[in-house]
């Protein structure tokens, strides 16, 4: 298998621990709005070029002891993707 993916900051983030959410819109309401407005325009962007509106992601903070294993794991994840998509594009082109 060719290794292909590498680590890489691939997103703009922005984490709100779920219990914050409430106290951190409460103290400033102004920004629930426009984080409502920047994620509806996002959603359509996604819409419009084909892409799922919606994905969803698991977070793991950089600092935890078992990151390393995360990164292995997503590494090899991503590679096996890549690889297999290559070979139908292989298929496709005999």
């Amino acid at each position: 298998m060719i290794k292909l993916a590498k680590k890489e900051n691939k997103f703009l983030a922005l984490v709100i621990p779920e219990k914050d959410v409430e106290p951190f819109f409460n103290k400033y309401p102004y920004l629930q709005e426009i984080f409502e407005i920047i994620g509806e325009a996002y959603y359509g962007f996604r819409r419009d070029i084909g892409k799922n509106p919606s994905n969803k992601y698991i977070i793991v903070n950089k600092d935890e002891p078992y990151i390393e294993e995360v990164w292995d794991m997503i590494l090899k994840g991503e590679d096996k993707k890549a690889n297999s998509q290559s070979n139908e594009n292989k298929k496709e082109d005999d």
